[in-house]
């Protein structure tokens, strides 16, 4: 009974991707990483951070839970722009 139990786990699990991670970001990991990197590396600067496109909010949310368990929410105040029907050329 466990070797088929084991069995079928292993087929879930490598034909159906259960289990597999799933990635929801619109950017690569390296772009952000050089978010991150961009603002720990300017943390000490008294600015503003402005992200314009936001989309579906899943790079602001990660980046504002950066921003609040750095506590650098203090310093630099965190701007999410987004037009909702796309930039046009008319926004540039």
């Amino acid at each position: 009974m466990k070797f088929v139990k084991e069995f079928l786990k292993k087929i879930a699990f490598r034909y159906l991707r259960l289990g597999a991670p799933s990635y929801n970001f619109n950017i690569e990991p390296i772009q952000l990483a050089c978010l991150v990197n961009e603002i720990e590396r300017l943390k000490d600067v008294d600015a503003c951070i402005c992200e314009i496109g936001v989309a579906r909010g899943l790079t602001t949310r990660f980046l504002a839970e950066h921003i609040t368990n750095q506590n650098i929410k203090d310093k630099n105040k965190y701007y999410a722009i987004d037009t909702f029907d796309s930039i046009i050329q008319s926004d540039l």
